[in-house]
């Protein structure tokens, strides 16, 4: 008779959670191979609170469950386990809002208080419990007993239907939420999954099939209530409810009806052998999902209400049960009173728990509790605890929180510990408790370590004889080795599709997303684990838009032309943990195929207007915005512990990644084949590591071997704008290109020594060898249109640069952690001086573009040709991250501009900045440096900039310049000015943002007035201008030797600077020639600037205040002027000539230029009200500005 206490015990424990009033006398057992049947169970109402789910069942049967366990028959007879016609109608826990029971919630409380401290003897006892002998024995063991249940256990589940009613949460669309299962069947097989009985089994494989049919889950409208429905009524209601493939029974389906096939090929643990002790297959022909705005709408508000209710449930027991009507003042004292103690009562009880009485009582609770609980671990050398002892103890766990327990029972274990290691008896007592908890014990006992069922030992060797379990052969049993398969699984999904809907009524589709050919499989081996994952293609449709020529929003491209495009993978992923060769810790490879992507912006404007939360989801959206900034502070806590582990423990990444990026079409106009449209490339993206060196002899590396090294490149990287859609811009791109194919390689290190300051922690390397863009006015046109279609769907949404800003939540400074608290974990509490971390680097970084070209197009009798090139050469930035400073430089070689309009015999270009000499030095050299308070090198400089400028010379030609001219003003500022997108009405909201922006700027701050905020230091050798024709240099006005410095502090302004020198020379005359220099500072004050400036502003707060805000002071000598007619009237032929006259003449505009321009013209009043600038009064606090001017010039000499 042990097996009938046996599972009638456990179906008491386990089965008594969810079922009411289950008797366990009238439990049909046999001994050794009877059945249990149980018929019209009642299920009971709190099952689903008590899991954390908001609801409560009010009607709920379980037809019939059968369970036959031939305990004596195992290797003859199947294990049966039928549960059939399970039906639950549940409505939300806050229906019964008014009907609070404080008893019932209280022992509702306690059961889950109960649970949760189970949970956490489990996982400390699983984390504490050492493993040894005994528990390989007894894991054998049951793997033993679960090879013989296995192999012929039979499962049939038919006919269970959830549905959950909710009539209050939308009184305009009441819903009901439904989970449907048809059936599910696990069945034994053969090698070919035909089903049969598996009696002596010829070969060590056991196959399973599993097969399941129609489970779905829908949202419907509710119509009416099933909730108080006898239970037979409500079974037969149900089952019509239950769709199946050919039948959906009017449900509007979140989760379609699907059907899948798992097939399961086990192995016994003793014949491993090249094989994997689990290998599982899941087949699944379609996931169908969909979801109507409705749906969402009624879910928010669900997730709202319930919100809502869980932050009053507390307050319930004050709520009183009368109504407040007119002339009832006993209801509404009743209701003041109840509004009175939800806001005093979380006061009252914060004001007891810091109360002297409560701090005592809690004493003497811990000390009655830590002594109470220790004894009740029934140690040899402690007194067991007496009846009225383990009440006591009932008691205090009643009355304490779930948190003051924990912490009690780690206290009571710490004491235990103590005395173990005092008494010197902890192998011995451990050695006991194995003894008599092994895996019987642990299998027939309950929480409170009481034997359900007492087995005797010729009871366990008759069931060890059942199951074919050896002791001694266990034990002889070899480990396995590292690359053994113990488990091997994979997922085969042939279409996942999403479809979301407007309505239930005109069920529009707004978009339709379609998975195809997905593939999931995983390996795990004693050491490692494998997984990867496939889809062959993806698309997305736009079944919104009427008569949209783009409706694939998302689709897959063929590898190659020609190719059907699920002939390959879409995408394939794949994940190596502690792979077999151990050449890394971490092994990802990544491959993808292109996708095409259209950007219809006013589409996408409205699938985010679907997930828009409704208006009066108040809670629903401020807790949305409190656990979006719990998230981002959990994912840097996180982000930063896991670079902490990954640098201490550092693990090594094998990175793969092949990549071919998607191309992104933005189209005019989606409904016409003939708009313009903008085709982003973004080529091929390929990531991969280097692995490092080896040690060359012992102890000695080289610094490369202390990096980890990951090599990015994105190449064929391009932007092209193609007129119409009959042009095939596939195979002729280089027409349509306005961005040149392009290619950045990035390389990356990061450091393995985290703690070791004399090495950088990360270094970043990027190169673009050439970036070349070609312009013309007819593409600007059609680039504006498109950003005035963007701006205007833009503008319908909501969504433009007029629509009133959004606040901003502000962001918790743990939101944004310093970036030396995430490349060095624990700077911020390192032991160091900051005089040996000021030198430390924590990035070094440098970014180079050989070589930029922006050519300029011009159309000349119909015919687009070049104009000018303008090329940047060794384009160089270095940013250095340091422990307390910042620093950054830029380099850029040279600037030229080629002439491709008319060449130049003698120059070929009409600007460059190596005219003079080689150009060996810089053109630009800009230098930053930030330092932080904290740094011992703070020299009371926030802020330095550098800037040299080096030469600098434009070369004007008659053609070219008529030529740029005309481009300028005919083509370019006309095309600006009818397409332009910008206009100021649209601006003026960005105009308001950056006048208050930089007020706040400007509000004055505490530091000291000796500290500079910003110090600027500008040097310029030359700037000139060179005047040829037909090949012959006329004149040159060049101005030398500038240098310009500023200082931003509270206390004001200090800007000076000069100028060197300024000449005009006229090249045809002599060099000889006393007259040759038309201009220039007069030679007496050789050596000095010819113009010295000095500005400055005062604080009329500060101390030092002279008495005036402003002084200005100017120094400029003497210059030499020489008169002559002959050059003026050569210049001012070459200016005016007709060309050039020609070119600089405004064009008439177009009627269509006008109609485009009308509707951005603004008022010039309206215009004015956004720009004008404020009165001096109010600039100077309500007083006049006083200016002091000490300005000294020497008159010229002519």
């Amino acid at each position: 008779m042990v097996f009938e206490s046996l599972v009638s015990r456990l179906l008491t424990k386990y089965l008594g959670q969810y079922v009411k009033n289950l008797d366990p006398n009238k439990l049909n057992i046999g001994i050794f191979g009877g059945d249990v049947v149980l018929q019209d169970l009642e299920l009971n109402p709190d099952v689903l609170t008590t899991n954390n789910l908001p609801f409560v069942i009010k009607s709920g049967v379980i037809g019939r469950l059968v369970l036959k366990v031939p305990w004596k028959a195992l290797k003859s007879k199947p294990v049966v386990v039928q549960i059939d016609d399970v039906f639950i109608v549940g409505q939300p826990e806050f229906a019964s809002f008014a009907k609070y029971d404080e008893a019932k919630e209280r022992e509702k409380a306690l059961k889950a208080k109960l649970s949760r401290l189970q949970d956490a003897e489990l996982v400390r006892a699983m984390r504490l419990e050492p493993p040894g002998e005994s528990d390989e024995k007894s894991d054998s063991f049951v793997e033993k007993l679960i090879v013989k249940i296995v192999e012929n256990l039979q499962i049939n589940i038919n006919n269970i239907h959830i549905r959950l009613e909710d009539p209050f949460t939308s009184p305009e669309f009441p819903h009901v939420f439904g989970v449907c299962l048809k059936s599910l069947s696990i069945r034994s097989t053969d090698a070919n999954w035909r089903e049969m009985f598996i009696e002596n089994r010829t070969d060590r494989l056991i196959h399973k099939l599993a097969q399941l049919q129609g489970f779905s889950i829908y949202f419907d409208r509710m119509l009416s209530s099933l909730a108080d429905m006898p239970p037979q009524k409500l079974a037969s209601e149900l089952t019509k409810l239950i769709a199946t493939p050919g039948n959906d029974c009017g449900h509007h389906f979140v989760l379609r009806p699907i059907s899948a096939k798992l097939k399961a090929v086990l192995e016994p643990r003793e014949s491993l052998g090249g094989k994997p002790h689990a290998d599982l297959t899941l087949v699944v022909d379609e996931i169908a999902l969909q979801l109507e705005q409705p749906q969402y709408q009624s879910t928010i508000k669900f997730i709202d209400l319930v919100s809502s209710y869980h932050k009053v449930k507390e307050n319930l027991r004050f709520r009183p049960e009368v109504s407040v009507r007119p002339n009832n003042s006993e209801g509404a004292l009743r209701w003041w009173q109840y509004a009175i103690n939800s806001v005093a009562a979380p006061i009252r009880e914060r004001i007891k728990r810091r109360s002297w009485l409560t701090m005592l009582e809690r004493r003497r609770d811990r000390q009655a509790y830590v002594d109470l609980f220790k004894r009740s671990q029934k140690l040899p050398w402690m007194k067991p605890l007496t009846k009225d002892e383990e009440k006591q103890l009932r008691a205090l766990e009643e009355k304490l929180d779930y948190e003051d327990i924990i912490f009690f029972r780690s206290l009571a274990y710490a004491v235990i510990s103590k005395e173990r290691e005092v008494a010197d008896v902890a192998k011995a007592a451990a050695a006991e408790k194995k003894k008599a908890k092994g895996f019987f014990s642990r299998l027939v006992s309950s929480a409170d370590d009481t034997p359900l069922v007492e087995l005797s030992a010729e009871q366990r060797e008759e069931i060890y004889r059942t199951i074919d379990y050896s002791e001694a052969l266990e034990l002889s049993s070899t480990a396995l080795a590292p690359d053994a398969e113990r488990l091997r699984a994979s997922v085969e999904l042939n279409t996942l599709s999403l479809m979301l809907l407007t309505s239930d009524v005109d069920a529009k589709t707004i978009v339709f997303v379609k998975f195809s050919g997905a593939r999931a499989s995983t390996n795990v081996y004693t050491d490692s684990i494998k997984a990867s994952l496939a889809v062959k293609t993806l698309d997305v449709f736009d079944l919104l838009t009427p008569g949209t020529k783009f409706p694939r929003m998302v689709s897959t491209r063929g590898a190659q032309p020609g190719v059907a495009r699920d002939a390959a993978e879409l995408l394939s992923v794949q994940l190596e943990l502690n792979p077999l060769d151990r050449h890394a810790d971490m092994l990802l490879a990544v491959q993808m195929r292109p996708l095409e992507v259209v950007v219809n912006l006013a589409h996408l404007l409205r699938i985010g207007a679907f997930f828009h939360p409704p208006d009066d989801a108040v809670i629903f959206k401020a807790d949305m915005q409190r656990r979006a900034q719990e998230g981002m502070n959990a994912l840097s806590a996180l982000t930063q512990a896991r670079l902490e582990d990954a640098l201490k423990s550092h693990k090594t990444v094998d990175l793969r990644v092949q990549v071919k990026a998607p191309t992104i079409i933005v189209p005019e106009d989606v409904t016409r084949d003939s708009s313009a449209r903008l085709v982003f490339d973004l080529g091929q993206l390929s990531i991969t590591s280097v692995p490092r060196g080896v040690e060359t002899a012992v102890g000695q590396r080289v610094e490369a071997d202390y990096y980890d090294q990951y090599n990015l490149a994105l190449r064929n990287v391009c932007l092209m704008l193609v007129p119409d859609a009959a042009v095939d811009w596939m195979t002729n791109r280089d027409a349509f290109k306005l961005v040149d194919e392009f290619e950045i390689e990035l390389r990356a290190e990061r450091s393995i020594q985290a703690a070791e300051i004399s090495l950088t922690q990360l270094i970043l390397e990027a190169t673009l060898p050439v970036f070349r863009v070609e312009v013309s006015s007819g593409k600007l046109r059609q680039v504006l249109r498109l950003v005035s279609t963007l701006l205007a769907s833009l503008d319908a949404a909501g969504y433009g640069p007029s629509a009133p800003s959004l606040p901003q939540p502000a962001l918790a400074p743990a939101a944004a952690p310093d970036l030396v608290k995430l490349i060095e974990p624990g700077a911020a509490a390192a032991e160091e001086p900051a005089n040996v971390l000021v030198g430390r680097k924590l990035i070094e970084a440098t970014f180079i573009i050989s070589k930029i070209e922006l050519v300029l197009s011009h159309t000349r009798d119909g015919i687009v040709s070049p104009l000018v090139s303008l090329q940047l050469a060794n384009l160089q930035l270095a940013v250095t991250k340091r422990t307390f400073d910042l620093s950054a430089e830029l380099n850029l070689k040279s600037i030229t501009m080629h002439d491709l309009h008319v060449p130049s015999e003698k120059f070929g270009c009409i600007a460059t900045s190596s005219l003079k000499g080689t150009g060996a030095e810089s053109l630009i050299t800009v230098k930053m440096h930030q330092v932080d308070k904290e740094s011992p090198e703070y020299g009371k400089v926030d802020l330095r900039l550098e800037a040299a400028f080096n030469e600098f010379h434009v070369i004007v030609t008659q053609d070219t310049s008529a030529a740029v001219v005309a481009f300028l003003l005919q083509e370019l500022l006309p095309v600006i000015a009818a397409e332009n997108p910008f206009a100021d009405e649209k601006l003026a909201p960005v105009h308001h943002a950056i006048d208050a922006a930089a007020a706040r700027v400007s509000a004055p701050s505490r530091r000291p007035s000796d500290v500079v905020q910003v110090k600027l230091e500008v040097t310029v050798r030359a700037l000139g201008v060179l005047i040829e024709d037909g090949g012959r240099e006329c004149a040159q006005l060049e101005l030398a030797d500038t240098a310009f410095g500023l200082e931003l502090r509270d206390a004001g302004i200090q800007a000076n600077g000069h100028f060197g020198s300024l000449v005009l020379t006229d090249l045809q005359m002599a060099e000889s020639d006393t007259y040759r220099q038309l201009l220039m500072p007069d030679a007496q004050g050789s050596g000095k600037a010819m113009l010295e400036f000095v500005l400055s502003t005062f604080n009329p707060q500060s101390a030092d205040y002279p008495g005036y805000d402003t002084l200005v002071k100017a120094d400029m000598r003497k210059l030499r002027v020489v008169y002559l007619h002959s050059f003026i009237m050569r210049m001012l032929g070459y200016f005016t000539n007709p060309a050039l006259m020609k070119a600089m003449k405004s064009p008439e505009p177009s009627k269509a230029t006008t109609q485009a321009a009308e509707p951005r013209t603004v008022p010039t009043v309206a215009r004015a009200a956004v720009a004008a600038p404020a009165p001096v009064s109010s600039i100077a606090g309500g007083r006049a500005s006083r200016t002091r001017l000490d300005v000294v010039v020497q008159a010229p000499v002519v």
